[in-house]
């Protein structure tokens, strides 16, 4: 356990937080195992010790119910990307941020450690080019390796504490991170060195993630419950003794009335094994002589398997209920299957659960993007117009082709949407790359029209003149970026540069900024 005394050169208010989020880590690590183990399918069989013989106690039994219920869930929250309502995100180099930290990858692993944990953290640092790393980190850290203090005020972490690395025992590395200063710990045979580094932010650049939070639990809480990990104990309890007399099902007890003892011993005079009976080396039975009778040979009721497979099916119903999968994802066969309508019936409080889960996951995500372009682009502020960006999620729903197009068609028709918007193209569910390719060649199409409506609105001088107007206001834009490069503030850059009547917005983007003032 990490104390506030080993940290001297930290000061005492952060050095008892430092150890307050270390004690927090580390009385929730073992249920986080314990989650992850139900997930993984190696919790173990949980016997009772009454029904289930001593040597086959130690056998494997193994239940996928809840990853199946983490996973459908998971599936139903694809991040599609961010928008922003007077630009592109490429503007800000938002894209390059996506790509260089593979989010398309990482966002669904960091949803699934999400629902099973309860919670993730969001992290955001410059990175090292030189050392083949982004310009701005986007790392991901699931709730056994970091925690927070959560400030109801901000509705943001107050500081938060990461583990970079550990060994069998301990951490050996751990980020701890406050609004103007993050301490770099590093623990050694001599004890934890301790580096500072200033917070230019003015926040703590982690996010937390939470599934279903409430107002006594902002950290949220395992969509994996209690009662899913209570019945899939007793589900497997099921399926153990469904395999126990499943093998005395395959060697029925028989039973032999009236014979001699000679009967039950070889040619050596030594018994014969019950299995040598069951495999039929007694073929015949002699009279008993000395009894006067005829033995009598019989064999006891074989046990039935459905007593198991209606229990089975109680326990599939009971897990349905908490999870809001239908039985048939859990491997419950039905022999009259449902309509479309009935399937979409079912699934309806999965769908409800996973569109209150993209709600919450957006504050999270846009607030990591905008403190991943604040620092990109040596921002001082949060740029306004970043303050309005958010998250495009796909329809938990997933409807087919054929009903998302026609419902984009009555949308377009009654002018509710733009026939040529992006929104359109989206709703029809065409991934981002169909996107791209039809914008593309929507601009090629329309290249040759604006030729000829140029041509046939003006005559051939007023295209020459428009040329070389166009010409040199392209020549004073570069004059005006070489200036603001050059630390003219962007005013006078523009006035220098005969540029009238430009706005400019708050902060710039990636490809043309102010360098800022020391």
């Amino acid at each position: 356990m990490i104390t506030s005394i080993e940290f001297p050169s930290i000061p005492e208010a952060e050095a008892k937080a430092i150890q307050t989020m270390s004690e927090r880590i580390a009385n929730h690590r073992s249920r986080h195992k314990l989650r992850q183990h139900y997930y993984e399918g190696t919790s173990g069989l949980r016997d009772l010790g009454i029904s289930i013989p001593p040597q086959l106690r130690n056998m494997e039994v193994a239940l996928g119910w809840p990853a199946k219920a983490v996973n459908s869930l998971g599936q139903r929250i694809q991040m599609e990307g961010y928008v922003l309502p007077d630009s592109q995100p490429s503007d800000w180099g938002i894209d390059r941020i996506i790509f260089d930290n593979r989010l398309d990858a990482e966002a669904p692993q960091v949803h699934q450690s999400t629902l099973l944990h309860g919670c993730s953290f969001l992290a955001t640092f410059r990175g090292d080019p030189s050392l083949g790393e982004p310009e701005v980190i986007i790392q991901a850290f699931p709730a056994s390796h970091a925690t927070g203090l959560y400030q109801p005020t901000t509705r943001a972490l107050g500081a938060s504490l990461l583990i970079l690395d550990e060994d069998e025992t301990s951490p050996t590395r751990l980020l701890a991170l406050f609004p103007h200063v993050i301490y770099d710990l590093r623990k050694d045979k001599f004890g934890w060195a301790v580096n500072a580094y200033a917070n230019t932010l003015g926040r703590v650049p982690v996010e937390l993630q939470a599934f279903s939070p409430s107002l006594t639990r902002p950290f949220g809480k395992s969509f994996l419950s209690r009662d899913m990990m209570n019945i899939t104990d007793n589900a497997m309890r099921t399926v153990a003794r469904c395999e126990v007399g499943a093998e005395f099902f395959t060697a029925p007890q028989r039973y032999i009335l009236g014979a001699d003892q000679e009967v039950f011993q070889d040619e050596n005079g030594k018994p014969i094994g019950a299995w040598d009976m069951m495999m039929g080396r007694i073929l015949g039975l002699p009279y008993n002589e000395e009894n006067e009778v005829m033995p009598e040979v019989g064999a006891f009721p074989q046990q039935s398997m459905q007593p198991y497979t209606d229990q089975l099916r109680t326990y599939a119903g009971l897990f349905a209920g908490a999870s809001g999968l239908p039985v048939t994802s859990l491997g419950i066969v039905s022999d009259n299957p449902a309509s479309a309508e009935g399937v979409h019936a079912v699934r309806e409080d999965l769908l409800v659960t996973a569109r209150d889960a993209t709600q919450g996951f957006t504050s999270s995500w846009v607030r990591t993007m905008q403190t991943a372009v604040q620092l990109k682009n040596n921002l001082a502020e949060i740029p306004e117009e970043l303050l309005r960006m958010t998250v495009r999620w796909a329809d938990p729903a997933t409807p087919s082709r054929s009903a998302s197009a026609d419902a984009a068609l009555k949308l377009v028709s009654a002018g509710i949407i733009p026939a040529d918007s992006d929104v359109a193209l989206e709703m029809v569910g065409l991934s981002a790359a169909d996107v791209l390719r039809i914008q593309a060649h929507r601009t090629r199409q329309a290249a040759p029209d604006r030729i000829n409506d140029l041509l046939s609105g003006t005559g051939a001088g007023d295209v020459e003149e428009a040329t070389e107007q166009a010409r040199l206001l392209k020549a004073k834009a570069d004059a005006m970026g070489v200036l603001i490069r050059a630390g003219v503030k962007s005013d006078d850059a523009a006035r220098l540069a005969g540029v009238s009547d430009v706005e400019f917005l708050p902060g710039m983007p990636v490809t043309l900024r102010e360098v800022e003032t020391e």
